[in-house]
């Protein structure tokens, strides 16, 4: 999962930046193109064990 987040956020970065330069930028506003968003998580990334240990309690 890290690995596409990064790919995706390195493709929106290369987007980005090729809509703010000249002569992309004019043909990107010509058709609309605008900035993309970065990718955000719907929930808070609390690690891989944090759901897996509040449905079997606390053991210790």
């Amino acid at each position: 999962m890290a690995f596409t987040r990064r790919v995706f956020k390195d493709a929106v970065s290369d987007f980005n930046a090729a809509v703010h330069e000249l002569p992309t930028r004019l043909i990107a506003s010509l058709f609309g193109f605008r900035p993309a968003a970065a990718l955000q998580a719907a929930t808070p990334d609390r690690g891989p064990d944090s759901q897996i240990a509040s449905s079997f309690g606390d053991r210790a």
